[in-house]
């Protein structure tokens, strides 16, 4: 294996979403600041050199020279955010590079500017200062994602995405793709029929319910590594797998979770599930996976860090159910990606009345007034 340095390292079809990206998202500029057309040997060389500068320190993408420079690992989390204000940022202001070498990377930095992003309009080639380069998030992923047949890890997370390209049901070969900290509300049911996939990250997103594609592949790939429970049971805690981006773990009855970051379950002695616990700083969920009203010997549910607005009518389902923890680090305002109606069912206020524990300190619900009807 071996890290990308020039696009004539890449396969003609991988080359092209490559370029589709780069010309997407770029434009280059000569040390004139001239704007190089995005076409022609001038900017094959403009992209080359950009790849070359951007994976010497990234390595965001492996690609495999046994099966003719094919891409298996594409790496576009926060991509912009992470490039450019954290790292440059570490490397140039630290001062641990220096000389000849700092200055390159600054030129090669004022070579091209960014846009088609939730972004300024324009930036200045020859004199952005680095300390005030913004977040920049991708928006949209060209179609040509889909030429990259060889491709098994994509990672897509942290940024601005709504719409997946219909193109990734082309990619046979993908065993993980990672979609958190998106703008996503609904995720497309062609992800189910992905005949490879084996991980399934939609964490951190504004989903108002479970997506079909996460119901499916819950059952088909998530479900058997919880074979320690019932498979209607397993396949909840494989919905939950995938909503929160990693395995619920098992604990035994005298086990705690971790504090800050939890994603475990207990059994009772029939090998129910009767506790789940679910930490996260991080808008873990906008909403109540109503799926987990199905867990009837649930005693114990903790969903901490959340911004869930409704509680829906078959939770009073949950006859054993003594706590129900819904407590949010931040208290979140109403803004146009939390804009709907806070709704709880008024049949289910005796059932939250006769919990032992009910807890929702900084969460949105208690714009509903709940604490003066409990």
């Amino acid at each position: 294996m071996k890290y990308l340095r020039k696009i004539e390292d890449i396969h003609e079809d991988d080359a092209q979403f490559v370029r589709d990206l780069m010309a997407q998202y770029f434009l280059y500029f000569d040390k004139g600041g001239r704007k190089i057309p995005s076409e022609g040997k001038a900017y094959e060389e403009a992209v080359s050199e950009f790849l070359g500068f951007l994976y010497e320190f990234e390595k965001d993408i492996l690609i495999d020279h046994k099966v003719k420079g094919r891409i298996r690992k594409l790496h576009l989390h926060s991509w912009f955010t992470y490039l450019l204000p954290f790292w440059i940022r570490d490397i140039v202001m630290t001062k641990r590079i220096h000389g000849n070498s700092k200055n390159k990377i600054i030129e090669s930095i004022n070579k091209f500017a960014v846009h088609n992003l939730l972004a300024p309009d324009e930036i200045d080639p020859c004199g952005s200062p680095l300390e005030d380069l913004p977040n920049w998030y991708l928006n949209i992923i060209p179609e040509s994602i889909g030429l990259l047949s060889k491709l098994k890890y994509l990672d897509l997370g942290g940024n601005h995405l709504t719409i997946l390209p219909e193109s990734i049901k082309t990619l046979k070969s993908l065993r993980e793709l990672k979609l958190s900290f998106n703008m996503f509300k609904d995720l497309p049911d062609w992800l189910a029929d992905l005949p490879k996939l084996r991980r399934l990250d939609v964490s951190c997103n504004p989903l108002k319910t479970v997506p079909n594609c996460v119901i499916k592949i819950a059952k088909k790939r998530y479900a058997r590594c919880h074979n320690d429970v019932p498979y209607e049971e397993a396949i909840i805690l494989g919905i939950l797998d995938i909503l929160s981006g990693d395995i619920l773990l098992k604990l035994e009855n005298d086990q705690f979770p971790d504090g800050d970051y939890a994603r475990n379950y207990k059994v009772n002695e029939d090998g129910h599930i009767s506790h789940i616990y679910m930490y996260q700083e991080g808008v873990l969920f906008e909403f109540f996976p109503e799926q987990l009203c199905d867990l009837v010997d649930l005693e114990e549910l903790y969903i901490i860090d959340n911004a869930i607005t409704s509680l829906p009518e078959s939770l009073s389902k949950l006859k054993e159910l003594k706590v129900l923890d819904l407590f949010s680090y931040r208290n979140y305002n109403l803004d146009d990606w939390r804009s709907e109606e806070f709704k709880i069912p008024e049949s289910i206020f005796p059932f939250l009345k006769n919990l032992e524990k009910f807890r929702y300190e900084y969460n949105v619900l208690k714009k509903l007034g709940l604490d003066k009807r409990n």
